[in-house]
């Protein structure tokens, strides 16, 4: 009996030695860590597919790896999967509640923009100090159309700290509500931060413009185009201007070269549309215009939504937006019915 016992507990001995040794074979492999710091080193070299097989890997090893979730999903956004990284952010979130970047990037991912806006509402309430998550909610209140809590959030970002990014995008949010000097301030200002940003000059032509002083738009759009960096949107935005002022040939000869430089914008298209209209070229006019909408069909509302926004701050935009709308979709009634009040009861009177 004393024998048979001594053989049962040598088994189990055995048993658990052998057990050990897989343990120790495993602690001695590759670990869930090591899996993430290849997933984030692949991210680092844009690899985002061979980053998620290694996030993939880390998550087998420990299944409550909250910043493999997270940066798994960060890498399916790189990869324009919105709904895969959304599940992802879910996940990291769920396994660590207290940590604002992660809800500033599901916010990010989110089309709708109103849930967008919770998320970074909750970042907040986390880290009342997180400058992303203001500034982030004020871009999202303001494609919402609320101004002015834009600006407030904008304001918030600007008091932690001064980012020429932040007085450009509160001078938009102006610049809708109709405020052109405060707008004009705010671009001045993030120009004196970052006197080589082009966007400042750009937004600065834009209001400069505005409030008519075109010399003075076409100075700016100048100086925007000799800094040789967002050259596409500089070159589209002054022959657009060239356009409202009926100097046709300028205004093709700009759009021209910034359809070199972004051949599928639909805005850039649009204008030519309208360049080549204003010149009685009806053909190629026909062609740009086809061409804007194929790219984006529903840029003629877009339009349309612009010209309605603009219609009492500035008419000569307003008729230039409802035109462009109304020569890509004829039979639309809502734009149908502005082009008749902007366009054909203004030659009547």
């Amino acid at each position: 009996m004393k024998k048979k016992l001594l053989f049962i507990l040598s088994l189990f001995l055995l048993i658990f030695i052998y057990s050990a040794g897989i343990l120790i074979k495993f602690n001695f492999g590759t670990s869930a860590t090591d899996y993430f710091n290849k997933g984030m080193h692949q991210i680092v070299l844009h690899n985002y597919k061979k980053a998620i097989e290694n996030f993939n890997k880390a998550i087998s090893i420990n299944f409550n790896y909250s910043e493999a979730y997270f940066n798994r999903g960060n890498a399916k956004e790189y990869l324009n999967d919105k709904k895969g990284a959304i599940e992802d952010y879910n996940k990291a979130i769920l396994r660590n509640p207290n940590l604002d970047y992660m809800y500033i990037n599901r916010g990010n991912a989110k089309s709708n923009l109103k849930e967008a806006i919770k998320d970074y509402n909750k970042a907040i309430s986390i880290n009342p100090h997180n400058l992303a998550a203001y500034h982030n909610r004020a871009n999202a209140k303001e494609r919402l159309g609320d101004y002015k809590g834009a600006i407030n959030d904008y304001t918030k970002a600007i008091s932690m700290t001064q980012k020429p990014l932040s007085y450009e995008s509160r001078g938009q949010a102006k610049q809708h509500l109709g405020d052109y000097a405060g707008a004009l301030q705010d671009y001045n200002k993030a120009i004196s931060l970052f006197p080589n940003s082009d966007m400042g000059y750009i937004f600065r032509a834009g209001i400069k413009s505005e409030l008519g002083n075109d010399k003075g738009a076409v100075d700016n759009y100048n100086k925007a185009l000799s800094l040789n960096i967002n050259k596409d949107m500089a070159y589209n935005a002054l022959g657009y201007l060239y356009i409202l002022n009926n100097e046709t040939d300028l205004a093709i000869e700009n759009l021209e070269k910034a359809l070199t430089l972004n051949i599928n914008s639909p805005c850039i298209l649009s204008n030519l549309g309208e360049a080549y209209q204003q010149k009685n070229d009806i053909n190629k006019s026909k062609k740009y215009y086809q061409r804007a909408k194929k790219v984006y069909p529903s840029f003629p509302k877009y339009l349309y939504k612009e010209a309605i926004e603009t219609r009492l701050k500035n008419i000569r935009n307003s008729k230039s937006c409802i035109r462009q709308a109304y020569a890509m979709s004829p039979d639309d009634k809502e734009i149908k019915k502005l082009y008749d009040e902007l366009i054909l009861n203004s030659k009547k009177d």
